[in-house]
Parts: C-alpha cells; sequence; structure tokens
C-alpha cells in the first residue's frame, strides 16, 4: 500500500477512535442500541455544541447558553435522528445558515427559536433567514476583463524582451585578444612537455 493511502487511513482511524463512542465531559450518555447514544448535554451552561460521537442518534442541547453553530458540526453524523436545541439564546444572523441547510433535512423539529436580533425573537429558525442576509457585491465583469487584459499585455512584452535579448545575443560579436606573451608562454609549455618523445624545435613549431 503506497505511504499516502496508509496516512489517510490512518487519519480516518483516528477521527473514527476520537468522535466513535468517546461521550464527551459536558454530557452523559446511554446506549440506545447496539450501535447509538443518547446524549443529554442539557442545563450544562455550553456556550457552543461539544464534540459530538459518531454513534449519537439522540442529542439533547437544551437550556444552554449557544447563540451560533459552527458550519460542520453536524456533518458526518448519519445516525442522528432527533436534535433539541430549545432554550438556546440563537442570534438569526447569517451565520446561522448552515444550521438552517441542516434542519431543511431533517423531520424533526429541534425547537431552535430565535432570540436575536429582536424583529426575530421568538420565531423559529427557518430558511427564509438566508435570503435577509446581505451578501457582498461581487464586482462588475469589466473589472475582472480590464484586470486580465493588463496581465495578458505583460505576458506579451515580456515574451517579445525575451526574443529581442536572443536575436541580439546571436549577432553579437566577441573579439578575444592575445598578446604575444600570452604565445610565448604557451610555445614554452608545448615545448616543455613533447622533448621527452621528441626532439623539435621549439621556435620553428611555435613560429607564427
Amino acid at each position: 500500500m503506497p505511504p499516502g493511502v496508509r496516512l489517510v487511513a490512518f487519519g480516518i482511524f483516528l477521527v473514527i477512535l476520537v468522535r466513535g463512542d468517546i461521550c464527551p465531559e459536558e454530557c452523559e450518555c446511554a446506549n440506545a442500541t447496539s450501535r447509538g447514544l443518547l446524549m443529554d448535554c442539557s442545563r450544562r451552561n455550553l456556550e457552543k455544541v461539544p464534540d459530538i460521537p459518531l454513534s449519537a442518534e439522540e442529542l439533547d442541547l437544551r437550556q444552554n447558553q449557544i447563540t451560533s453553530v459552527l458550519p460542520g458540526t453536524f456533518d458526518g453524523l448519519l445516525n442522528l435522528k432527533r436534535l433539541n436545541l430549545s432554550g438556546n439564546p440563537l442570534h438569526c444572523g447569517c451565520d446561522v445558515e448552515y444550521l438552517v441547510l441542516w434542519l431543511a433535512g431533517q423531520d424533526a423539529d429541534s425547537g431552535a427559536r430565535c432570540v436575536s436580533p429582536a424583529t426575530l425573537s421568538g420565531t423559529p429558525v427557518s430558511g427564509a433567514l438566508i435570503t435577509s442576509c446581505t451578501r457582498p457585491h461581487a464586482p462588475p465583469c469589466s473589472h475582472f476583463l480590464l484586470r486580465d487584459a493588463v496581465l495578458l499585455a505583460s505576458l506579451f512584452i515580456a515574451i517579445a524582451l525575451t526574443v529581442i535579448c536572443l536575436r541580439t545575443l546571436k549577432f553579437m560579436w566577441f573579439s578575444l585578444k592575445v598578446t604575444e606573451n600570452d604565445i610565448t608562454f604557451q610555445c614554452q609549455r608545448f615545448t616543455r612537455r613533447s622533448s621527452l618523445k621528441r626532439r623539435l624545435n621549439g621556435r620553428n613549431k611555435c613560429k607564427r
């Protein structure tokens, strides 16, 4: 098995080990069936949802101080069938979108009610809150077109300069100036090396 696959498998094993059947300290858990847990986390003065085991079937979070639910909190909880969020001061702003989308796929009522802002106090968490969120305006298409045009122009200029530099280097002439002293030194070295094998006149050999 490749090392990368082993690493991924080990990570999945750790997630299952950590979130499998371990009950968080803030809650009390009891076995509902051979595969599920009943979690009682009510009246614990919790400000956020604790780590939930993957085998949880029912989760009771009543009468806490939970104002929002972080995205991904209930992801992977395939066995979770019942959730109770009543009595929590939920703030129904744009950050409640994840909870709205998750509750939309559940059959039972979670009892989640808005406490703030004041205009939504007491109303159930619903999908209508998503449309009321003000989202940042996307920049116009002309902004992206102008930016892309500048990038393309810069790229073409860089390519043109590179071609010009290469053509200039191709037609450049290099001159090497060799002095008479350099030739004499080279002749002396050549004569000394070849004198052991051949007896030649170094002066005639190096005559220009």
